[in-house]
C-alpha cells in the first residue's frame, strides 16, 4: 500500500470519528434551545393566571374583600424589668412628713409674728421693756427661718422624687392618684421598658401587650418615659403599669414587641389571603369575572392578622381570602411544567 493510500485512510478515519462525536454530544433539532430554564419557569408563574366557573367558585368556596387601610410602625423586642414600688410607700410617709413640718412652722410663725407685731406697738408707747421686745423678736425671726427650713426639705425632697422617678409617678405621690394608690398598694406592677441601644420612640404607645416568661401576654399602660435606663441595655426607657393579679412581681424580666419609627401608611393584607410557594409568598387577586392572578405580597412587616405593604396593591383590589389554595393548585393542574402548555398548543 502506498503511502498517499495510508494517508487517505487516516484522513478517512479521522472525519467518521469526528462525526460521531458530534452525533453523541451536541443537541440534536435545536432541542437545547427549547429547554426552558428555571428563572423562564418563575417568569411564567409569577404571572400566573387561572380561570374557575361560577360553578366551581362556589364549590371551593372562594370568597374575596379588599384590604383595609393600615397605620404601621416599625417594631422591635424590648426588654421588660418588673421594679419595686416599696420606694413609693417610704416616699409618700416622707411627703406627709415634710408637708406637716411645714404646716407646724407655719402656725408658729403665725402666732410669734402676732406677738411681735403686738410688743412692736407696745414698746414704741413705752409700755413694754426692750428685753421683752426683743425676746418677741428672736422668736418670730426663729420662726420664719423654722418655716424656711422645712418648705426646702420639702422641695428638695420632691427634686429627688422627681429625678428618681418622674413628674407623673412624684406627681402622683403629692396628689394621691388612683394610678399611685394602686402602685403603692402593689395592686399594679411598675415596669420599665427599655429599648435595644440605637433605637428611637417617637411616641410611646399608650398600650403595650408585656410577654410574661411563661408566653402570657399581660396588656399594660403608658406611665411616663423613665427617669434612668437599664445599665445592661443603654437604652431609651419608658414606665408602664400592668395589674399585678397577672403574675408580675418584682425583679421579673419579660419582653414587649415595641413600635419605634415613623408611622407608615398602607394596607393590611390578611394571613389567610396568603399562599406560600418556591419560598415565596403571594396572593390572587381577582382581575375578571371568572378571573384570578397571583401576584407576590411582602412579608417584610409582619403585623396582627396578616402583613403590612406599602405598594403593589390598591385598596379597590379583591384579594382572594379564601380558596386561595385551590386557586395554588388549579393553577397549576392547568400548567404542570411552568408553561410547557403554551409550547404543546
Amino acid at each position: 500500500m502506498t503511502r498517499i493510500s495510508k494517508t487517505a485512510i487516516t484522513l478517512l478515519i479521522l472525519i467518521v470519528l469526528a462525526a460521531f462525536l458530534a452525533w453523541r454530544f451536541l443537541p440534536v433539532g435545536g432541542r437545547e434551545e427549547e429547554r426552558e430554564t428555571p428563572a423562564q419557569a418563575v417568569s411564567a408563574a409569577q404571572a400566573g393566571t387561572v380561570s374557575l366557573s361560577p360553578d366551581m367558585r362556589e364549590s371551593a368556596g372562594i370568597r374575596t374583600e379588599t384590604p383595609r387601610p393600615y397605620i404601621y410602625r416599625e417594631r422591635t423586642h424590648a426588654y421588660v424589668t418588673v421594679l419595686d414600688t416599696g420606694y413609693l410607700v417610704d416616699l409618700r410617709k416622707n411627703y406627709l412628713d415634710a408637708m406637716a413640718g411645714v404646716e407646724k412652722a407655719g402656725a408658729a410663725l403665725e402666732a410669734t409674728r402676732g406677738e411681735y407685731a403686738r410688743m412692736k406697738k407696745l414698746y414704741g408707747d413705752r409700755n413694754v421693756s426692750l428685753k421683752a421686745y426683743q425676746a418677741a423678736e428672736a422668736a418670730f425671726r426663729a420662726d420664719r427661718a423654722d418655716l424656711a427650713l422645712a418648705k426646702g426639705n420639702l422641695q428638695a425632697m420632691k427634686m429627688s422624687a422627681n429625678q428618681r422617678l418622674g413628674s407623673v409617678l412624684a406627681g402622683g405621690a403629692w396628689n394621691n392618684t388612683k394610678l399611685f394608690l394602686r402602685l403603692e398598694t402593689r395592686r399594679a406592677a411598675l415596669l420599665q421598658v427599655t429599648l435595644p441601644q440605637g433605637y428611637t420612640a417617637n411616641s410611646p404607645p399608650t398600650g403595650l401587650r408585656i410577654v410574661t416568661p411563661s408566653g402570657r401576654a399581660v396588656p399594660a399602660r403608658f406611665i411616663s418615659p423613665a427617669t434612668s435606663t437599664n445599665p445592661q441595655i443603654q437604652g431609651e426607657s419608658f414606665f408602664y403599669a400592668a395589674s399585678a393579679k397577672t403574675g408580675l412581681v418584682p425583679g421579673m424580666n419579660a419582653s414587649a414587641v415595641f413600635p419605634t419609627g415613623t408611622p407608615a401608611s398602607g394596607l393590611l393584607i390578611p394571613a389567610s389571603a396568603v399562599v406560600w410557594w418556591q419560598g415565596r409568598a403571594w396572593v390572587y387577586v381577582q382581575t375578571g369575572a371568572d378571573t384570578f392572578t397571583r401576584r407576590e405580597v411582602s412579608t417584610e412587616n409582619p403585623v396582627d392578622g396578616g402583613w403590612f405593604v406599602s405598594g403593589g396593591f390598591s385598596q379597590q383590589d379583591e384579594i382572594v381570602i379564601k380558596g386561595a389554595e385551590t386557586l395554588l393548585s388549579q393553577e397549576f393542574l392547568a400548567k404542570p411544567a411552568g408553561g410547557k402548555e403554551e409550547d404543546e398548543d
